[in-house]
């Protein structure tokens, strides 16, 4: 499986012009932040159908890191070409960022992703049914949904009867989880064990901000329970994955 992967890809990248390229992988918006527009922050989820558990993936970190940057494959870790499209106009992609370091195919994939839109000038706050197309591209690899708009979730969720809350908890448990190996894989043992530490710690903290009162049924910032605790995981996830490496030079 690996030997015809790998055979595939280099078909790909050398007959680019003849063959028309694959859709072998999903990505999904799981969610947008406004609180710069008109710079929009995506948080993405890629995964790869077209491998096998035995496959190593195609973005880890080391990798990326040895592709060029471009327009439209942007740093700082420049793993995949990337397009949005949003209300019909093509958005210029400012950076994009691996969160974590899948090892295998099958791992998923956390990408954020920040492209430049535009503000409304009748109603500038409201980001209410806004979508986008994202097209994402690697060696003649590319998301088969593609074509397909997804919703630009805002950073607030409420409560739904298509228990998409449900899903986004565990998702945004996956890539703390994903992001916290990463992070231990690069300490020494008293880095390994301090991150322990401050881990229990944080999670303490998290659980009791997102605690919902007996009577409002909210967090103490008015939340519901479940938005907060995707919240402050994917900003617990981003902090870890953007801290600065002590043994990088």
């Amino acid at each position: 499986m690996q030997i015809f992967r790998f055979s595939l890809i280099f078909l790909l990248s050398i007959l680019s012009p003849v063959v028309m390229a694959e859709g072998t992988m999903i990505a999904t918006i799981l969610q947008a932040d406004f609180s710069k527009d008109p710079e929009v922050r995506l948080l993405v989820r890629v995964v790869d159908v077209g491998g096998g558990s035995d496959t190593p993936s195609m973005v880890v970190r080391n990798q990326c890191l040895e592709r060029k940057a471009s327009a439209e494959r942007p740093g700082p870790d420049p793993c995949f070409s990337i397009e949005i499209t949003e209300s019909n106009k093509q958005r210029a992609i400012v950076r994009q960022t691996l969160l974590n370091d899948p090892q295998r195919t099958t791992d998923p994939i956390y990408l954020e992703i920040v492209y430049r839109s535009e503000v409304s000038e009748s109603d500038p706050t409201n980001h209410h049914q806004r979508s986008a197309t994202l097209k994402i591209e690697e060696n003649g690899l590319y998301n088969w949904n593609n074509e397909s708009e997804q919703a630009l979730a805002d950073v607030e969720w409420f409560p739904s009867g298509n228990g998409v809350l449900d899903l986004m908890v565990p998702d945004a448990d996956a890539l703390l989880n994903s992001v916290f190996r990463d992070r231990m894989s690069r300490l020494d043992e008293s880095g390994q064990k301090a991150l322990r530490e401050t881990q229990r710690a944080w999670m303490k903290f998290r659980d009791a901000e997102c605690q919902a009162d007996p009577k409002l049924h909210k967090s103490v910032f008015g939340e519901w329970s479940d938005a907060c605790l995707i919240r402050a995981t994917i900003e617990r996830a981003r902090q870890l994955a953007l801290a600065p490496d002590k043994n990088r030079r």
